[in-house]
């Protein structure tokens, strides 16, 4: 069975075939929301100087607890 919108401010769907029985399902769409979460890089030394191998551990997690999974994480550094 496939549904159609209703051009109407409450978004009803129908559905677009002649069933023996009518249907009405009335939904509430919103913006998705990326959620929300925290990272933190964790070294060995607090500096480095030019030259030395940087080594530390970088962590995300929801902030809900749940960490993140197969994430990318690009470093760049930099001097000052």
């Amino acid at each position: 069975m496939r549904f159609i919108a209703v051009n109407d401010p409450s978004r009803a769907l129908r559905p677009s075939s002649r069933p023996l029985a009518v249907a009405e399902k009335t939904v509430r769409l919103e913006r998705y929301v990326l959620p929300k979460f925290k990272v933190t890089v964790e070294t060995e030394k607090r500096f480095y100087l030019p030259a030395e191998t940087l080594r530390g551990t970088v962590s995300a997690a929801y902030f809900f607890g749940k960490p993140l999974a197969n994430g990318e994480v690009i470093v760049r550094l930099s001097t000052f």
